[in-house]
């Protein structure tokens, strides 16, 4: 372009020189200055045209090469801010799949004030065989606080122990084991047994219980029991009639005759013919035992 132009305006120059030099030197053939000088120009613009546009491909190139670094800088960011944004989201998502885990009803099993006093059940938790959610009815809460408020010395110290092992049991979440308080009261039912059993049903639970007629009751509505007494029984070792052991005889039995003694887990042994026996250690021989849901009995003659 830049040619084009520079040759229209040599035409002119050559026009105007051609017009002066007629004048002055009228005898010489301005035809051949005027082509030698036309001819001059036109390479003249030719080379000026040459030289622009390596110019112009230079500043093209630069300009291409600016354009792409930016334009890759641009979609390098875009695409970072992307991976960024979709792995916090990740984290996010993550986080609140956690926090709804932790919220999850696991393995539900609504405990009584009975199980709770009698406190077994946190040896059972921090053993590791007591995975789930237990479910703690307000109702029983506010038992507890009853019982620890009382101004029977016995009673406030169950009440105190019921609490101190609820307390326990919250901290055992590592065990596998999850403390909810719920507001659900069982309506429809008027004795406590039978709330129990109504928010067993609601939340398709199990009852935590060491209460034999709450044991009765919730197997008669088909609803699970979790009874620390029977899983007390059938940890205990073992006995038949005709093993021998060693046993202190601490006490008289129920009949006069009779004297008693336990072994190292608890079981009662009921020694025959042993109350002259109390305060001794004496060599007994197992003849007979009674399984019945509040333990395990067994009946010794001495040997």
């Amino acid at each position: 372009m830049r040619g084009i132009i520079f040759r229209v305006i040599s035409g002119l120059l050559v026009a105007g020189v051609f017009r002066i030099v007629s004048e002055i030197l009228p005898n010489i053939k301005v035809w051949f200055i005027a082509d030698f000088i036309t001819v001059a120009f036109t390479i003249s613009g030719f080379l000026a045209g040459f030289f622009a546009m390596q110019q112009l491909v230079s500043f093209a190139n630069k300009f291409l090469s600016e354009f792409t670094q930016h334009v890759t800088k641009q979609v390098v960011n875009s695409v970072k801010a992307q991976m960024e944004k979709a792995g916090l989201e990740r984290k996010k998502k993550a986080k609140e799949n956690f926090k709804k885990k932790e919220t999850m009803i696991f393995n539900p099993v609504v405990v009584d004030t009975s199980a709770l006093i009698d406190g077994r059940v946190k040896d059972i938790a921090e053993s590791g065989f007591l995975t789930a959610t237990l479910l703690v009815p307000k109702f029983v809460l506010s038992e507890l606080q009853h019982i620890a408020d009382s101004s029977d010395a016995l009673r406030r110290g169950k009440g105190r122990r019921g609490l101190d092992i609820l307390n326990e049991l919250k901290k055992m979440k590592k065990k596998g084991v999850d403390v909810k308080i719920i507001d659900d009261t069982g309506e429809g039912a008027k004795e406590v047994d039978g709330k129990l059993i109504e928010i067993a049903k609601n939340h398709k639970a199990k009852v935590l219980t060491v209460d034999f007629n709450l044991n009765k009751v919730a197997s008669a509505s088909n609803i699970g029991v979790l009874n620390v007494n029977e899983l007390s029984n059938a940890i205990k070792s073992v006995m038949v009639p005709g093993d021998k052991i060693s046993l202190k005889v601490v006490s008289v039995g129920k009949e006069s005759t009779q004297g008693v003694g336990y072994l190292e887990d608890g079981t009662m042994i009921v020694v025959e013919n042993g109350s002259s026996f109390v305060g001794k250690t004496v060599e007994v021989e197992v003849s007979r035992f009674l399984q019945t849901v509040a333990g395990r009995m067994i009946f010794a003659q001495v040997k």
